[in-house]
């Protein structure tokens, strides 16, 4: 039995136990300074540094983890911003342009001459009906 195989499926690899390489990024530098705020912030006021660890790694999780519509929340506020950001409007401008003229002219042919009993008959084309056809269906 043959199975259909989906195809350009996009997959991040885990570098760092079950974190890709973005959300282990995202994670240590909240820790990193979660860390250092520890060490300048904590010594006079543990409450502070408490609050402000605690939205800092709140929000590094968010941006981890959560998701929208199937998109991480990083993204989705990246592209926020950049809708949020470029104009609305957009105002088209006619550009200058010479457009080159080609002129077909096609080759006249002779009209055959029939000779009838002394008189001569310039016999026409065959029909032109089919020649008025195409020029009412290009226009």
């Amino acid at each position: 039995m043959q199975y259909k195989v989906p195809q350009f499926i996009e997959h991040e690899l885990k570098i760092v136990g079950p974190l890709t390489f973005k959300q282990f990024i995202f994670i240590s530098i909240a820790g990193t300074i979660s860390l250092v705020l520890f060490f300048t912030i904590a010594e006079t006021s543990f409450i502070l540094w408490l609050i402000i660890t605690s939205i800092l790694m709140g929000t590094a999780i968010g941006l981890t983890f959560l998701q929208v519509e199937g998109f991480p929340l990083f993204i989705v506020i990246k592209k926020s911003i950049e809708f949020f950001a470029k104009p609305k409007i957009y105002i088209w401008e006619k550009k200058a342009f010479t457009p080159k003229l080609v002129l077909l002219s096609e080759p006249q042919k002779e009209v055959p001459v029939i000779l009838t009993r002394g008189r001569t008959i310039k016999s026409a084309e065959k029909s032109r009906l089919k020649k008025l056809w195409n020029e009412i269906e290009l226009k």
